[in-house]
């Protein structure tokens, strides 16, 4: 949950690339663009999902 905070505020506080935000916070491109799509599970949503 930390991680998509932050990736929300850079993107929008920061006006950062999706680009940037994954070299600044270790991640991939492609998980700052989930994030900040909207298409991240919640962490209630992948404990549901757990055995």
């Amino acid at each position: 949950m930390r991680k998509i905070r932050e990736i929300l505020r850079l993107k929008h506080e920061a006006k950062l690339s999706h680009g940037k935000i994954a070299s600044a916070l270790g991640i991939s491109k492609g998980v700052v663009t989930n994030a900040h799509e909207g298409r991240v599970p919640s962490p209630r949503k992948m404990k549901q999902r757990l055995p």
